[in-house]
């Protein structure tokens, strides 16, 4: 590898990288100055690290797997990208032009390696640690749970591949979920690993398949108490891709079916470790934020939050009434999807399939459809899905109530994040900047919904 490298343009960005060893005891470097390992890659979000595991695969020779990002850089200032990582191949002889050197031996003397030279020495020591790691989010430290994942992904591999040649390459990891793509047998197949704090995911999709097959993944193994799931390849194809009208219209039609399913099921939701979410609380916790907005814990975007807040403080009373008018329908609750986007709908043989229960939950089905912005814009794909309720009451009345649930679905998901989600991200790591940022932007979401409802006569 070259020791030095072209400057990086708004399309790539530099990424550098703490690559320890499977021990965690030594560091690779450039073998002639002793920079961190430097790659110009495409300037995509920082959890996708497909590209970067690809280059130090070809000019490192080591597979690798991603602990953290700890810095997510920003290509138009040429601010550099900083990962820290483990390495996971049986044979550590790295390639021609990197050496094994100790922890504190880095060379910094690059200009846009010098800011980063702090937070590098941070990491290191929290990686070389000998103190007891119980972290939400197993994959980010250097404890063996990389290879105990590894391990039980090959005893778990189909008798068809038994025997055969594998590959494992990571393609995404952050805080909410790391997910790795096995090659095997010229198939393939995808492994995800969820959060302590969405310990009901595996679950949820193992039952979901189990009453759907045919909008689910195809499951080969699971195993829930550590958040695992090797899945059969759905393809390349998801509904933002197709974006067509017929496919929009049969996943707001799957939606419907899937939420029927789970009406009444409470027992077996509960029993999923779902947790069950009231509009009720809805409106209490906005009644609480909107009358102490300085109190709500907020690191980072304090200012953006209480902006939102102030925006939805004199239509506290608005979402009170919409909330009762919502109930009034008699929509049951049932299961709630919590991120149903684009991307998260896989098209198989022409159909839609379901895709990351996550941040699922028991609420009120109307809030599944509002994730999509496709489906909020559009009234046809939102009557689709309605027609399919109407059992319960007239169109015209579900109209108006998929206009209440706009502001409600809103504010559950903002409350969701900061209970949930964002207390157990790592601070102050990308990860964190990034999720904490969703909270004010979905109270301003339901502010802006509030403006079209109209105040009661």
């Amino acid at each position: 590898m070259s020791t030095t490298l072209p400057s990086s343009s708004p399309d790539t960005m530099r990424a550098y990288v703490i690559l320890l060893d499977p021990d965690g005891r030594r560091m690779l470097t450039n073998e002639l100055n002793g920079w961190l390992p430097a790659f110009d890659l495409p300037s995509v979000f920082y959890p996708e690290v497909e590209d970067l595991v690809r280059n130090v695969r070809i000019e490192c020779g080591l597979d690798i797997a991603i602990l953290r990002c700890l810095e997510a850089g920003d290509a138009n200032e040429g601010k550099p990208r900083l990962y820290s990582a483990i390495c996971t191949s049986e044979n550590v002889e790295s390639s021609q032009g990197f050496k094994w050197t100790g922890l504190d031996e880095p060379n910094f003397d690059r200009s846009d390696m010098a800011a980063l030279r702090n937070i590098t020495q941070l990491e290191v020591e929290r990686l070389s640690s000998s103190a007891p790691v119980d972290s939400p989010v197993p994959w980010d430290s250097s404890t063996g749970w990389h290879q105990v994942a590894l391990n039980w992904l090959e005893a778990n591999l189909p008798p068809s591949h038994e025997g055969k040649p594998w590959q494992v390459s990571q393609i995404r990891s952050w805080s909410i979920s790391s997910v790795w793509r096995v090659t095997s047998a010229g198939t393939r197949l995808y492994f995800k690993a969820s959060p302590r704090y969405f310990a009901s995911e595996v679950a949820v999709t193992l039952d979901v398949a189990d009453r759907f097959p045919n909008i689910s993944p195809s499951i080969v193994a699971a195993q829930p108490e550590n958040g695992w799931m090797l899945m059969q390849d759905l393809g390349d194809v998801t509904l933002s891709t197709v974006d067509t009208a017929k496919m929009w219209h049969d996943t707001m039609k799957t939606i419907a079916m899937v939420q029927h399913g789970y009406v009444g099921k409470f027992r077996e939701m509960e029993r999923m470790g779902i947790e069950r979410r009231t509009t009720e609380a809805v409106v209490e916790m906005l009644v609480n934020w909107t009358d102490d907005p300085a109190g709500v814990e907020i690191r980072t975007v304090g200012e953006e939050n209480e902006a939102a807040l102030s925006r939805l403080g004199p239509d506290v009373s608005k979402t009170e009434s919409i909330e009762g008018k919502l109930k009034e329908l008699g929509i049951p609750p049932t299961l709630e999807h919590g991120d149903l986007d684009a991307t998260n709908v896989f098209i198989r043989n022409g159909s839609p399939v379901l895709m990351d229960w996550s941040d699922a939950c028991v609420s009120h089905p109307f809030f599944t459809p509002l994730t999509p912005a496709q489906a909020r814009r559009h009234s046809e794909f939102v009557d689709t899905y309605l027609r399919e309720w109407t059992s319960y009451a007239p169109l015209e009345n579900l109209r108006g109530g998929f206009q209440f649930a706009k502001p409600l679905a809103a504010l559950e998901s903002a409350f969701h994040y900061h209970r949930n989600i964002v207390p157990y991200l790592p601070y102050p790591y990308p990860d964190f900047m990034t999720l904490e940022r969703y909270i004010p932007a979905l109270l301003n979401m339901a502010a802006d919904a509030l403006e079209y409802v109209p105040e009661d006569e």
